[in-house]
């Protein structure tokens, strides 16, 4: 174990998505944490603070561009599909500042969309898994989409998604928030070929099996 001397290890992961009043309070909180708990280790993940009317950004893009280019482009994506007969809903799969995206989203449409919100994990996964198509921006969305054999589409705006795109042998996935021409080919080619963007039953079975190994690790460092 990493740090014997510490067994309690929080990590608080981009602060920068949050706003500045419950940076305060979460920062206050982990100032308790640490006159009560001196010997817990706390990892807080850098982020630069960075708000834009329409989307919240870090440091892994950087970009202004792309925050003011998200909305107008799944306008433009939900637009293509429905004219194609799609039936599109969108689906909150992180919490408020997602769900006031979307109905933020369905504002800028003619034809307004359902927006499926609050549910919990178990039931947000039935509905990808209902999908024919699935397209996201969330990480654990891709994932759930990836691990249920749903052709999975997402916009990358962090390494992680890059390196998940690669486990899922699915570089091809990647949908370019600048580039919607590009965007709607991929789409278009994702409706008529879903094996070829849909992980295979492989590379399932092998990120299930690392992610078994790593909880088991994890467990192993908890007292019993």
């Amino acid at each position: 174990m990493p740090y014997p001397d510490r067994p309690y290890t929080i990590l608080i992961d981009n602060l920068g998505f949050i706003n500045r009043g419950d940076q305060m309070m979460i920062q206050s909180t982990i100032d308790q944490i640490r006159r009560e708990r001196p010997e817990a280790l706390i990892v807080v993940r850098p982020t630069i603070y960075w708000q834009n009317p329409s989307y919240w950004i870090s440091n892994d893009i950087g970009l202004p561009e792309i925050a003011n280019n998200y909305l107008p482009f799944f306008k433009s994506i939900v637009e293509h599909l429905t004219e194609q007969g799609e039936k599109v809903i969108l689906l909150n799969h992180e919490g408020v500042e997602d769900e006031v995206l979307l109905h933020r989203l369905n504002e800028m449409l003619t034809v307004k969309l359902p927006v499926i919100t609050r549910l919990s994990g178990v039931e947000t996964k039935r509905v990808i898994a209902s999908a024919k198509l699935l397209i996201t921006s969330r990480f654990h969305g891709a994932v759930s989409g990836f691990m249920q054999g749903i052709p999975t589409l997402c916009t990358s705006w962090s390494h992680k998604y890059l390196e998940l795109l690669k486990e899922m042998k699915s570089e091809n996935n990647q949908l370019d928030v600048l580039d919607i021409s590009s965007a709607i080919s991929i789409i278009d080619m994702a409706l008529s070929h879903p094996d070829l963007f849909s992980a295979s039953a492989q590379s399932r079975d092998i990120y299930c099996t690392c992610t078994q190994d790593m909880w088991s690790k994890v467990f192993s460092y908890l007292p019993e």
